[in-house]
């Protein structure tokens, strides 16, 4: 029996559904209730003419042709093939019969015979009646078709996204029958696999293998564990390493390491001016070698010493050193131009806030702020320009909403989303995804009453779950945000001298975290919002709004860094905190510290000297120090072993040697130029790291909260 005959016996509903939709296939079914003709069997082919068209239908049946004037499988279409399938069961139901009247002989037995040696009259009409199932057969061509194929068609980007849903779990629906039906949400497209796999339909109606089909047999092939994450990984990795071009990235990564290496001998008060245009076509060249973590340091870099050198108040020489150490040790200069997104299945947004930026690696935009209904986890969306070179326009101005919303970016602060297939990165950025599908789900206000379980009270639990967890490890602005409600407000006042408004929050026990705040012009109206605010609270007696802002440590104490007020569930009910009179003798014993703050604070200030003194060098250069400089070294190598700070010693001994070899003339090899800048800079890192866990320690025992790091060696 031919491939034809084969396949149109073996057909069902559901395959000529996938061939069509459930509508042609019912119509087809009337139609040949009433149909008198009988098709011309052949076979190749079968034809027939009915209601004066001329169908003919062949291998694969999705190439079968009319002459209706629709396209595609038309209902005629079907009605010749429910009609051949219905005319070779009946000749296939007369077989069976005539096989079961005839006595068949040995010696008559062929290789071609209905019925095999050693079967029985009844065996063989039994396997006349099998079904080829085309199901299985439509899974043994998926699984033998080419892994490698699938690859090379699809880009690396969709194929980069495939596994990331794959490894999240956020698969299609795969429907199994006589044909594999793979649904997928996420770019709304309808793939039906089937024997032939050519003969495959997708509702993008390319011919073909559409990326569509092709994502839709990776699905299929993943989930049926004819393909491991593995082969997919190993590809990306291989694909990865082809369009990196190592030579050019090491030639780069040298010449920025030199560039570091002239700024550390030179010293920060003998660059020259053209140091920052150096720094910035450094920032072209990494860029045109794929080095996206070296371009943004160099562009930072140079914006820094633009503005060092213009005797700008916003840098100071440590930051100027640290940022230049950071650097320095960092080992990953190649980063990624592009954040990796993930896909994550349902997300329920509510716009708490919004803020304007301005960053030093030259980009400025607006940022909105969300909180994830469910879960209290946050999540940005960032609409920026890179200024660099196009000045310092106003980004994000007059920018609308991404997801098609149909509303103004801002507009997103107060609303609540509901979002299907996002995609979000390591740092909780949203991305604008055109697969993300998103729809505007109520509003803050209406959701308030939700949200109010994530809003911190009581400040010794932002303590618990901020720093005494691994939460601020990151650095990313997600993990700093918090929603808190303070029970006073006291000495909040703006600075002229230093152009900063600073003050307390104070909670029900009295516990005070500072806030701080920089003028800049981003800043300036909620600066007179806080004023207004607090001049407000103090007249009428009111108590302090919600507010959405940051924490984070600065001067040894815990800081909050406001962004905005959320008036929504500043407006709810909020019962009054239990210890309004402060704390009891029981909480004050078990939030007694177990270190001591005295002997915290004089190793503290010995490593903000050390900071000094490194920053004193730093602005003179490595190549020649003044005798001054070297005496207070020596002085302070000893001191670090006094405080047991024997690693610190040990380094600040080298460095010093080292500096006094340069001090008495002797001739000066290029890698004892770059010896002295690694173990300067080694210093530096470790100066840097204890003072931040030092503060933090002092921080907490500030902040009554009765856990504390302890520094070792």
């Amino acid at each position: 029996m031919s491939v034809l005959y084969e396949t149109i016996k073996n057909i069902d509903d559901d395959y000529l559904i996938g061939l069509s939709n459930k509508g042609t296939v019912k119509r087809a079914y009337k139609d040949l209730e009433g149909m008198s003709t009988e098709p011309v069997m052949s076979e190749e082919k079968i034809t027939f003419d009915f209601e004066g068209v001329q169908c003919e239908i062949k291998m694969p049946l999705s190439e079968s042709t009319c002459s209706c004037p629709q396209v595609g499988i038309c209902r005629h279409i079907v009605t010749l093939i429910l009609a051949a399938k219905r005319k070779l069961d009946e000749e296939n139901a007369g077989q069976i019969q005539e096989k079961k009247k005839d006595e068949i002989q040995p010696e008559n037995i062929r290789v071609n015979d209905i019925q095999s040696e050693g079967e029985t009259a009844d065996a063989g009409s039994e396997r006349l009646n099998e079904k080829m199932d085309l199901g299985e057969m439509a899974m043994k061509e998926i699984a033998e078709f080419p892994i490698a194929d699938i690859f090379k068609k699809l880009s690396a980007k969709i194929l980069s996204s495939t596994l990331e849903k794959i490894r999240s779990n956020i698969l299609p629906r795969i429907t199994k029958s006589q044909i594999i039906i793979v649904e997928d949400d996420s770019d709304e497209s309808i793939v039906k696999l089937m024997h032939p796999l050519s003969a495959s339909g997708c509702s993008c109606h390319k011919q073909g293998f559409c990326p569509h089909k092709l994502k839709a047999l990776l699905y299929v092939k993943v989930s049926e564990k004819m393909t491991e994450l593995s082969e997919i990984e190993k590809f990306l990795s291989s694909e990865e390493e082809q369009t990196v071009d190592l030579e050019q990235i090491e030639a780069t990564g040298k010449k920025i390491k030199n560039m570091l290496t002239d700024l550390f001998t030179a010293g920060l008060a003998r660059l020259s001016p053209g140091m920052k245009d150096r720094f910035f076509e450094l920032a072209l060249t990494c860029h045109n070698s794929g080095m996206a973590n070296a371009e943004n340091f160099s562009r930072e870099l140079g914006n820094l010493i633009e503005k060092y050198q213009s005797k700008s108040a916003e840098i100071s020489n440590v930051q100027m050193m640290e940022k230049t150490v950071e650097v320095f040790l960092n080992k990953d200069m190649v980063g990624e131009f592009r954040s990796e997104y993930s896909s994550v299945r349902d997300l329920y947004l509510v716009g708490l806030g919004a803020r304007s930026f301005r960053s030093s690696a030259g980009y400025a935009g607006e940022s909105i702020y969300f909180i994830e209904k469910n879960t209290g986890e946050y999540y940005t969306y960032t609409n920026a320009k890179a200024d660099f070179y196009e000045g310092k326009g106003k980004a994000g101005a007059g920018a609308v909403s991404p997801w098609n919303l149909g509303m103004s970016f801002k507009g997103l602060v107060g609303g609540s989303i509901r979002m299907y297939y996002g995609k979000v990165n390591k740092a909780h950025r949203l991305s604008s995804s055109v697969d993300t599908k998103a729809e505007m789900a109520g509003s803050l206000k209406a959701d308030a009453e939700d949200l109010k379980k994530f809003v911190y009270r009581d400040f010794s639990d932002i303590w618990k779950d901020y720093f005494e967890t691994d939460r601020l490890s990151d650095e990313e602005e997600y993990s700093k945000l918090v929603m808190i409600k303070p029970e006073d407000l006291r000495d909040i006042e703006f600075d002229k001298t230093t152009q900063r408004l600073k003050g307390f929050m104070v909670d029900s026990c009295g516990r005070e975290i500072s806030v701080s705040l920089q003028y800049k012009k981003e800043e300036a109206a909620a600066i007179r919002s806080l004023e207004k605010m607090a001049e407000r609270l103090e007249r009428k007696g009111t108590k302090p709004p919600v507010f959405l802002g940051m924490v984070y440590i600065s001067d040894e104490r815990v800081m909050f860094y406001p962004i905005e007020t959320v008036d929504e569930l500043s407006e709810t009910y909020w019962e009054q905190p239990a210890a309004v009179n402060g704390q009891t003798e029981e909480n004050k014993e078990a939030a007694k510290p177990e270190i001591n703050e005295a002997d915290i604070g004089q190793i503290l200030a010995f490593l903000k000297e050390c900071r000094t003194l490194l920053s004193d060098v730093f602005t003179s250069g490595l190549s020649v120090i003044p005798g001054y400089l070297s005496e207070r070294l020596s002085e302070a190598k000893d001191n670090a072993s006094k405080y047991g700070l024997l690693k610190l010693s040990e380094l600040l001994n080298e460095l010093y040697m080292l500096l006094e070899q340069g001090r008495h003339g002797m001739e000066e090899k290029e890698e004892v130029k770059e010896r002295k800048v690694q173990v300067f800079c080694r210093i530096a890192e470790y100066v840097r790291l204890g003072i931040m866990m030092s503060g933090r320690e002092l921080a907490g025992i500030r902040l009554n909260s009765g856990s504390f790091l302890k520094e070792t060696d």
